[in-house]
């Protein structure tokens, strides 16, 4: 296993119906805009997620350890305050030399 080193940062992302609140890890050192436009899947990973209905912001529809979120369906996506220090972390990958 191949160990990458990974930023934690907490983020807001909208759809056209959902809030969806979460920890997203992108590369350490580079600006959230630039790792999102460098992603080439679909779907990004957030961990620690809390999704919010918009029509009612105080209806949690459900929070979960990990979401999976289509970046087709994002109209908005920023940086939240941080629930906890940002801070660096080892992620493994499935590589294998």
């Amino acid at each position: 296993m191949v160990k990458v080193e990974k930023s934690e940062v907490h983020v807001l992302i909208y759809t056209a119906t959902h809030k969806i609140e979460g920890t997203y890890f992108m590369h350490p050192g580079s600006r959230l805009i630039d790792d999102l436009n460098g992603h080439l899947k679909r779907f990004i990973p957030l961990r620690e997620v809390s999704v919010t209905n918009l029509r009612d912001e105080t209806e949690v529809l459900f929070k979960s350890d990990f979401v999976a979120v289509n970046v087709e369906e994002i109209t908005l996506f920023s940086p939240g305050p941080d629930r906890q220090p940002r801070r660096e972390k080892r992620v493994a990958l499935g590589i294998s030399k």
